[in-house]
């Protein structure tokens, strides 16, 4: 077992919170389709249920 000090936690943010993110920087809704590598539809799904869109 690896010693406590070389252990990293890693929290992967949802597909929502990095769309919000990347929405926040200004980006549009095709780029942030295109860095997520989801479709623009999921995109639009996800900003539109929390009135981002």
């Amino acid at each position: 077992m690896p010693p406590i000090d070389s252990i990293q936690d890693h929290i992967e943010e949802s597909p929502y919170v990095q769309a919000m993110k990347l929405k926040e920087e200004g980006k549009s809704i095709t780029e942030i389709a295109k860095k997520m590598k989801r479709g623009k539809g999921e995109i639009e799904l996800l900003l539109r249920m929390h009135g981002k869109n």
